[in-house]
């Protein structure tokens, strides 16, 4: 029987995070929007950061908008949502001052220059985005095909797709439901195997047991860290990934041990 071939269109957004440094300020390096404040601890972005002023506000609003219309180009209609803001942020009230009070400064020139610039932009919410949405397009297309999300290409100089949930470093994920399943038939047979002990009362096995249980403990906890959001979707840089993998093997190598231990036990007769 000869094989049938699919083929998928495959499409991939081109930043790297969904963040305003993954999608534009990396691309035009304006740090002033990204930490204007050099807050706690320097960054590479606090270090380099700028505030708009007369003097560059039409530089950095022409880079923006440049940004802007590359990021609109991707859609079928004319308009762009930009979120503004990142992981931990906004968690002074100075932050969102200056943050704010650099993006109007953008704004109004961009605005007092549509002529130049032929641009209509303003603060909005998502609810504002999809009303302006529904004034130019009826029909939205159904997507079909694979998709893969990001393109990492900044933590180790290559590229690394990835989109998470099922399919990303599928390893990973094998290595997790094992050690779940590992995991659980250790816990009953660990529990079968103490009971045996105290009702046998071999004291020495019980103090084994009470001792390894610590070992149960630390089990648990690497396979709940590994729960984490960026972790069994596979969308953690690649050191971190390798950290939860040595995670995994070796706790999996310990649960295995504890089988060993815990059978004989329970196949003692009194």
């Amino acid at each position: 029987m000869k094989a049938i071939q699919i083929l998928r269109p495959l499409r991939n957004m081109q930043n790297s995070n969904f963040s305003p440094n993954g999608c534009v300020l990396r691309s035009i390096g304006i740090e002033v929007l990204r930490n204007v404040l050099k807050l706690k601890k320097y960054t590479e972005y606090s270090v380099r950061a700028q505030f708009i002023t007369d003097e560059n506000v039409e530089e950095k609003a022409q880079l923006l908008l440049e940004q802007y219309a590359r990021t609109g180009s991707l859609f079928p209609h004319n308009v762009a949502l930009m979120p503004v803001g990142d992981d931990f942020r906004y968690n002074e009230e100075r932050e969102i001052k200056q943050q704010y009070t650099n993006y109007k400064k953008l704004i109004d020139h961009s605005m007092n220059n549509k002529r130049m610039y032929n641009v209509d932009i303003s603060f909005g919410t998502p609810k504002d985005y999809f009303r302006e949405i529904r004034k130019r397009t009826k029909d939205f297309p159904t997507f079909k095909g694979d998709f893969f999300v990001y393109s990492d290409i900044f933590s180790e100089g290559r590229p690394a797709y990835w989109s998470g949930f099922y399919t990303t470093r599928p390893y990973y994920k094998i290595l997790s439901s094992d050690l779940e399943h590992n995991l659980r038939a250790a816990e009953i047979l660990f529990t079968l195997a103490y009971n045996t002990a105290r009702q046998q009362k071999h004291e020495n096995a019980i103090k084994i047991f009470k001792k390894n249980y610590e070992k149960m403990i630390h089990a648990r906890r690497n396979l709940g860290l590994f729960q984490y959001h960026d972790a069994i979707t596979g969308t953690s840089k690649a050191a971190v990934m390798r950290d939860y993998g040595t995670r995994l093997f070796e706790t999996i190598t310990t649960i295995d041990i504890k089988y060993k231990k815990c059978a004989p036990l329970c196949t003692r007769k009194r």
